[in-house]
């Protein structure tokens, strides 16, 4: 019998000249090979306020089983500078992940490149530190590239420990990769090694329809001076099944900061 996912409905965040900014559910790819087939930016495109918008591009590409905001330009204009900030570090994202107690903590930088995995196309594979490695030699690997993410522990209980993730750069699958290489596979995340279900020594069952990967903030400097700072907690049961999810999630829907759309200039006069 096959088992079908229930993708939850995308939501407009916020917009402005030339950029819209998106929460994309999990299950849902961001972009598709087809127009015919379902993602992120073919539902954009239906959109009544975006159906005739030429330029539609999403700046990062969250995978398909992870949750959280996108950032789409509307403008080459926008794209162009979004990618020079990306290249500059000046467009930061921060993600929250939950990967098993028991496993070590995922704290500081891992620098470990990336590449494809010759024997499962769909994976990647952590080079080593080598400089062979480093230089795209390593045994099994095809196309590697260096990757940067910062990573520190949040909360933590007897079963799940959540983390704040922040790549400094942005290849396919990096920080999964570099979670599963340094820690261990986050939950859900089965393509890794990770679990699907959990057992708690009481005989509940926890199930993680998702990878439990969720991208929660995006901060970026926008052309004409605006700055914009959005914050999105993630959604689902799922992410409030234990005590520490329960106490992160109460956290952020508490936290003060809300989505802003500052102009740096009033700003500067106040």
């Amino acid at each position: 019998m096959s088992r079908t996912t229930h993708v939850a409905s995308p939501k407009i965040i916020a917009e402005g000249r030339g950029w819209v900014a998106l929460y994309k559910p999990p299950h849902l790819p961001t972009t598709a090979p087809a127009p015919d087939i379902p993602c992120l930016t073919t539902w954009l495109r239906v959109q009544s306020d975006f159906a005739r918008q030429p330029f539609v591009h999403p700046t990062s590409r969250l995978d398909a089983p992870v949750s959280g905001l996108v950032l789409y330009a509307l403008t080459p204009e926008v794209n162009a500078y979004v990618l020079r900030a990306r290249a500059e570090r000046r467009y930061r994202r921060l993600y929250l992940a939950a990967l098993p107690a028991t496993a070590p903590p995922f704290l500081g930088r891992c620098s470990l490149p990336i590449g494809l995995d010759k024997a499962a196309p769909k994976r990647r594979r952590p080079g080593g530190s080598a400089p062979e490695e480093r230089q795209g030699q390593a045994a099994g690997l095809v196309g590697l590239k260096p990757a940067q993410t910062l990573a520190r522990p949040w909360h933590g209980d007897s079963f799940v420990r959540l983390h704040w993730l922040k790549p400094l750069t942005g290849r396919t699958h990096q920080l999964r990769v570099h979670a599963a290489a340094v820690s261990g596979p986050l939950l859900g995340d089965t393509l890794y090694g990770g679990s699907r279900r959990s057992h708690l020594p009481n005989g509940r069952i926890l199930l993680w329809p998702q990878v439990m990967l969720h991208c929660y903030s995006l901060d970026l400097m926008l052309p004409e001076r605006i700055g914009l700072r959005l914050r999105l907690p993630p959604e689902g049961a799922h992410w409030q099944c234990t005590d520490a999810l329960d106490l992160g999630m109460r956290q952020l829907q508490q936290r003060p900061l809300r989505n802003t759309i500052t102009d740096s200039h009033s700003a500067e006069r106040s």
